[in-house]
């Protein structure tokens, strides 16, 4: 170099990828040599002006000028030759171009940092002790001592090496990205395809197709379209800012990392702007180019039309709701909001979900009344006009319904603060047709959902939330305290009431595993708030059985009354037998109400009655209704009586579990065990089960092994006939095990029966396996304080899949921390390798999962679609979906 800068002319390129540290050279010679020649940094080019300040430099120094260039954010390449060649031979200049990409061989190039990595890895450790968690800690040391062996030069740089340590608050990243938005500068198309990126990779951990940008860079639709092209030779964007993939046809582009994209997205959508927040009044604009850009190849349709949804409205679990998803609460106003749900109507306007996204936005957030019915009504019509009946479509114009309900409630709530009139007009427009006509939709989305196997709790919630504020509304409006509002039995509220608390204890049964929302948990808590003075709400409630128009609903309200508040009422027979008493009433009143017979079974449970007794009471209620329950609670007495030795019983209990299971929707949670009781308190249910007290209460039920499928799947039969399914995995029992006889705890689910798997042993010896600590809900079985000493220990033998943690022996071995659960594949990613994927539950949750626990025959028959069983484990990312097997259909 000073070779050259002593002969008075020449142009230096130093070729750098970026992170390699590049520029932090070039400004390293430049200070080397800036007191022996006038040494320039180029910030902006200017044409005429750079090279006539370059003349007249020289002219007063008498000595070469050397300058150092940025390619291309200070200059382009063409620009660097004209500027080089319109200097005249006689004046002596020494361009340093600095650029990223790959060198050629006769360029100077910044390869690596060499011996420099060891000492950058050494004083980049202590800084580790800021994420104040020692797992974190280990785990990220182990990541930088990896790359002193690492053969990627990239990762050998202080860029790679300060991102790993300190991640998303690397101070350097900032300018990193910088760069790139300065290339891009007045390239709309290129600027764009950037956002693009960073929206779907920030928001969705997602790429896209190249041909997702045919539209946006006016490709035609038969062409096949290179992303490369379309940015400059000079940048080094395609190899350094971005990542790709190839998928069978498809390439695939993504940023390459998520820090870059959240960063990229804020320097693109903030301009100039040096405000960390002005990013979000940019966001809908490039939200509805975004949209409108994404009609492109049709064979990525429904891929595109998938990432639109994620985006945008999110899951069904998302939109059964009131929140929206992450992208739109960060758009900060209203009018942008509105104009990204029209942008996704108008460019895909026989697309029902996104019409019906349209009537949320107006129903929560927009508050017009007339726009929210008429796109909730348009979009059940588009999904009928395609022979589809949605039962979110009519869940969600029962939400816009509420929404418009709760408004008015609101308001007349504030009117009688301030002691205004309410006038009959504007009350019964709310009692007899604001509430009415959403609950009548929410009716009609559980009755469809039902039909498909597809109930899940966001139906029932709903119309019980409603409920309940109608009747806390009707109590305020009232200005009567709320026993003697509910002592004059007005109508609908007592008859609400009595809804309120069926729609409760039936959600309470098909979400048996949990209540993450809390929102099951809420309105127990709310309905229990109707019932202030127990003793008075009983006696009102008795002297209304006389002379109240409906007894039955009556009775059914003084049975949950004890329910809510008789202190343990299971151990006073008194209590008991007056409750079966009042139902017995009820049923023979009106034996087509399964709410009668639910409630009579729920006390006799705790008495003395037979077995023979409630097998005819419940031949009753099976006749009179479609209710699961009868068939689920008639099937266990008949396992009963097959386990007594009665041949018919096990025919009967094996068409009754055929039965249930078909009706089931695949519901594996045990919501009844088997228990050392005689006749009906056998029944243990399952919130009264601990580990303290398993053994006390339940009884071991004999069997042979009889199948063995693979690791997590195993049969046992009993009385004969009857399959028990349990994982011999969770058992420690093997191949070598089957046909010798073992005994077990037994659970009853509607997909069947289930076995405790930890508690299946050979008969005559103790298990083979202690159940793993894993914290759990109310009624599954919880593990030992040794177990708990044993899962602390192993947290500091952790590896790391992709975002997953998981113990280092994970495979598909123990560790589970819930028994099998039902639900399809809803995304696989990082194309074109498949290494992990999402499972959403029949019960709506979102489950991560990944290939390392996988049986690799079965992973790479998985497809989004694929209907799986699998088991959960808790990470320190969260639960995470393991020992997945395909169910056939």
């Amino acid at each position: 170099m000073k070779k050259i800068i002593e002969n008075g002319r020449g142009k230096i390129h130093l070729v750098h990828e970026a992170g390699f540290g590049g520029t932090t050279v070039a400004r390293r010679i430049a200070w080397e040599i800036h007191n022996d020649y006038p040494t320039l940094v180029l910030k902006k080019y200017r044409d005429l002006k750079i090279k006539e300040s370059l003349i007249m430099l020289h002219e007063k120094t008498r000595k070469t000028i050397f300058v150092i260039m940025e390619v291309p954010q200070s200059i382009t390449l063409d620009e660097v030759d004209n500027l080089y060649k319109s200097i005249p031979q006689a004046r002596p200049v020494v361009f340093l171009i600095v650029k990223r990409g790959k060198s050629n061989s006769n360029e100077l190039a910044v390869s690596d940092w060499g011996n420099d990595v060891f000492d950058l890895v050494t004083a980049y450790k202590p800084y580790l002790t800021e994420y104040g968690n020692d797992v974190i800690q280990l785990k990220k040391e182990k990541e930088l001592d990896e790359i002193l062996m690492s053969s990627d030069s990239y990762k050998k740089t202080p860029f790679y090496i300060g991102l790993l340590t300190f991640e998303e608050k690397f101070f350097a990243l900032r300018d990193y990205i910088k760069k790139f938005v300065l290339e891009v500068q007045g390239k709309e198309e290129q600027r764009r395809s950037l956002i693009y990126l960073s929206i779907c990779d920030d928001y969705l951990g997602q790429g896209l197709p190249s041909s997702f940008f045919k539209t946006l860079f006016k490709v035609s639709n038969i062409e096949i379209i290179s992303i490369e092209k379309y940015f400059s030779q000079d940048s080094s964007i395609v190899d350094s800012l971005l990542s790709s993939s190839q998928e069978g046809n498809h390439k695939f582009w993504k940023i390459r990392h998520n820090f870059f994209a959240k960063e990229l997205k804020r320097q693109i959508l903030s301009g100039n702007s040096d405000n960390p927040e002005i990013w979000r009044q940019g966001l809908a604009d490039i939200c509805v180019k975004f949209i409108q850009d994404s009609i492109s190849d049709i064979n990525t349709t429904e891929y595109i039309q998938e990432i639109l949804q994620k985006l945008f409205i999110g899951n069904r679990k998302d939109r059964a709701g009131e929140d929206f998803t992450t992208i739109i609460n960060d758009i900060e106003s209203i009018d942008g909001k509105e104009q990204v749900f029209l942008a996704l109507k108008e460019t895909y306007p026989d697309n029902p979900h996104y019409c019906s996204h349209l009537a949320r936005f107006y129903a929560y957030h927009n508050k017009n009344r007339a726009k929210a019915l008429q796109y909730a009504d348009e979009a059940i019509r588009l999904s009928e006009n395609e022979g589809v009946q949605d039962s979110l479509l009519y869940h969600i114009k029962g939400m816009c319904l509420r929404s418009i309900a709760y408004d008015e409630m609101t308001k007349h709530r504030n009117i009688k603060l301030q002691h205004g009139v309410i006038t009959d007009d504007e009350y019964y427009d709310v009692i007899d047709k604001l509430v009415p006509e959403a609950a009548q939709q929410f009716e009609l989305s559980r009755e469809i959902a039902k039909k498909q196997n597809r109930l899940d709790e966001y139906g029932f919630i709903a119309h019980i939330q409603l409920l309940i504020s109608a009747i806390d509304y009707a109590i305020v409006i009232s200005r009567k305290t709320k026993s003697d509002f509910f002592n004059q039995n007005i109508e609908p509220f007592a008859e609400w009431l009595d809804l309120a608390e069926s729609l409760l204890e039936e959600v309470k049964r098909i979400n048996l595993d949990d209540d993450d929302s809390g929102k099951i948990e809420d309105c127990v808590n709310d309905i229990m708030a109707f019932y202030e003075n127990y003793e008075q709400i009983l006696q009102n409630l008795r002297s209304q059985l006389d002379k109240g128009k409906n007894p039955s609903r009556t009775r059914r309200q003084i049975v949950r009354t004890y329910f809510r508040k008789k202190e343990d009422f299971t151990k006073d027979i008194k209590t008991v037998n007056n409750i079966l008493s009042l139902m017995e009433q009820n049923v023979e009143n009106e034996p087509d109400n399964e709410k009668n017979f639910y409630l009579w079974f729920q006390a006799a449970r705790y008495s003395k009655v037979s077995i023979e007794d409630a097998l005819s009471k419940l031949s009753k209620w099976k006749a009179n209704s479609k209710s699961i329950d009868a068939i689920y609670y008639f099937y266990i007495l008949k396992v009963f009586r097959a386990l007594q030795g009665y041949t018919d019983a096990t025919i009967d209990a094996f068409n009754l579990i055929k039965e249930c299971r078909a009706k089931g929707k695949s519901n594996i949670a045990v919501l009844e065990w088997y228990g050392k009781g005689t006749d009906l308190t056998k029944f243990v249910g399952r919130n009264s089960i601990s580990p303290e007290n398993k053994e006390e209460k339940l009884e071991l039920v004999q069997g042979y092994f009889t199948d063995y499928l693979h690791d997590g799947s195993g049969k046992i039969t009993i009385a004969d006939k009857l399959e028990v399914f349990f994982s011999p995995t969770q058992a420690k029992l093997t191949s070598s095990d089957v046909n010798k006889q073992v005994e077990f705890y037994l659970g009853f689910s509607y997909d069947g029966l289930r076995a405790d798997s930890y508690s299946v042993r050979l008969k005559g010896f103790e298990p083979r396996n202690a159940e793993p600590i894993e914290e759990r809900k109310a009624g599954a079985i919880r593990p030992s304080t040794e177990t708990e000493k044993h899962f602390v220990e192993k947290l500091h033998k952790l590896k790391v899949l992709g975002k997953i943690t998981l113990p280092e022996n994970k495979k598909s071995e123990g560790g589970s921390s819930s028994k099998r659960q039902i639900g399809k594949v809803i995304n696989l990613q990082k194309p074109p390798v498949y290494v992990m994927g999402k499972i959403e539950s029949d019960s709506g949750k979102i489950f991560f999962f990944h290939k390392n626990n996988e049986k690799e025959k079965i992973f790479l028959q998985l497809k989004i679609g694929s209907k799986v069983t699998f088991e959960t484990t808790k990470t320190e990312k969260g639960l995470l979906a393991f020992n997945i097997e395909i169910i056939n259909d």
